[in-house]
């Protein structure tokens, strides 16, 4: 019997039921969904980021190892063998070279497997960037030297654009004076300083000016030092500007101020103001010591009239004197409305038919005169309301109203030299004395006039 059993236990038959049922196949895989995900850089960890989804009995899931499963993203992210679900290792970066407009995405590939089948699907993971990095100036300091006479606008030095290492920052640039004796001695132009209005170097009892440079990305901000070293230089003038425009109405004054030429000497020493040429006759006179440009003579009005002269600048105390650079005076005198439209006669008698049609032109004037250039000149009617209107170009007189009655009327066409609307026209006056009469006597005045 014993041994009936063991031979049976060992026989094909049974073997073949064991097998079957050992190898029989459980549910398999048949689904598996990998969504994907965005999350900014920095989100503190662990954190779970989303889960991949499989349908079936017993599922594990695991990365897949491949290309796109390096170290670097192992050391990121992890996933759940039992539940899928992914979470982070470390904190996540978007300020990595491998980014595509602020974003890093990793690629997993991720399997679902049961005891018998196998799904991939694959998981896209997005490090969205933010302003987690403050702009870097490198170097963070800069020398530049300056000539104690430097003007206004001389260049100091350009610096380098700051770098951000968060995507599409818009970096802004601020310059800072720590000594509030300098400020708005420089000025800052797309990332170049140069010599402000105020400045006054030869004075700098500091022959090195420190100055920063602020860079904001609107979060961050970085300062990189600026140092200025100011040159001595033997002796000089300082001339504040070397061009003066000015202009000069045609009835100004003699004597006048019409502008000055204003230099420094760090000496403290008196300069001399001269003009190197000048109009014939003088237009002007300029003061020797104050540099103080006054009218001397205005030309009659030919105008406009415009020229320049040159103004000499020389310390003549220093031994040997000094001569700074010369001062262009650029002057124009311009032309002022000081002269009224005029008529050629004093005034005008007419006579007007009862029943003319209305529209007739009655009389057209000559033309009124202006002695100021390029005057525009137009016309109206005074008084008004009346029966008559003029042409506001040539100030020709029109009836407008029929007239019926024998009447007459006492008007005045004006000849205006600034528009209707100007409040400095100046007028010009032809008296008129209109008769309206019968036909036949206006026939008879006008056979006369």
């Amino acid at each position: 019997m014993r041994r009936e059993f063991f031979r049976f236990l060992c026989s094909a038959p049974l073997l073949l039921i064991l097998t079957s049922l050992l190898l029989k196949p459980a549910h398999a895989v048949s689904a598996i969904s990998c969504q994907s995900v965005s999350v900014f850089e920095t989100t503190s960890f662990p954190l779970t980021l989303g889960s991949v989804n499989a349908v079936g009995n017993s599922v594990a899931y695991e990365f897949v190892v491949g290309q796109n499963l390096s170290s670097t993203v192992l050391n990121l992210f992890s996933i759940n063998r039992t539940t899928g679900a992914i979470g982070t290792l470390a904190l996540l970066n978007a300020d990595i070279p491998a980014r595509v407009g602020g974003v890093v995405t990793y690629t997993l590939n991720v399997s679902a497997t049961d005891l018998s089948s196998r799904m991939t699907c694959a998981l896209n993971i997005s490090i969205l960037d933010t302003n987690d990095n403050p702009p870097v100036f490198s170097p963070a300091m800069y020398n530049a030297s300056l000539l104690e006479n430097a003007t206004l606008g001389s260049f100091v030095l350009t610096f380098p654009a700051a770098t951000d290492a968060d995507f599409n920052n818009t970096l802004t640039y601020t310059l800072i004076s720590p000594d509030a004796n300098f400020t708005n001695w420089f000025i800052l132009s797309n990332r170049t300083i140069l010599v402000g209005s105020l400045a006054q170097l030869y004075r700098a009892s500091n022959r090195t000016i420190t100055l920063f440079v602020n860079c904001s990305d609107s979060r961050f901000t970085t300062n990189a030092t600026i140092r200025i070293t100011i040159i001595n230089i033997p002796h000089f003038i300082l001339v504040q500007s070397s061009n003066i425009s000015i202009q000069v109405p045609e009835d100004s004054c003699l004597g006048t101020v019409v502008g000055a030429a204003v230099v420094a000497d760090p000496a403290s020493m008196p300069v001399t103001f001269t003009f190197i040429n000048t109009t014939n006759p003088p237009l002007f006179t300029i003061g020797n010591e104050s540099g103080i440009i006054r009218t001397a003579f205005m030309p009659p009005a030919a105008l406009p009239y415009a020229s320049s002269i040159l103004v000499s600048v020389v310390d003549r105390t220093a031994v040997p004197p000094v001569a700074g650079p010369n001062i262009t005076f650029s002057f124009q005198i311009t032309p002022v409305n000081d002269n009224a439209p005029t008529f050629s006669i004093s005034s005008r008698n007419l006579s007007v038919g009862v029943n003319n049609p209305v529209d007739t032109i009655l009389y057209t004037p000559p033309r009124a005169t202006d002695a100021d250039k390029d005057a525009v000149i137009t016309y109206d009617l005074f008084p008004k309301p009346s029966p008559f209107a003029v042409n506001e170009t040539t100030g020709a007189l029109i009836l407008k109203t029929l007239l019926i009655d024998a009447s007459f009327y006492s008007l005045s066409i004006v000849a205006s030299d600034g528009g209707m609307n100007d409040a400095t026209r100046l007028n010009g006056v032809l008296p008129l004395l209109i008769s309206v009469v019968s036909p036949s006597l206006n026939n008879n005045n006008n056979n006369n006039n």
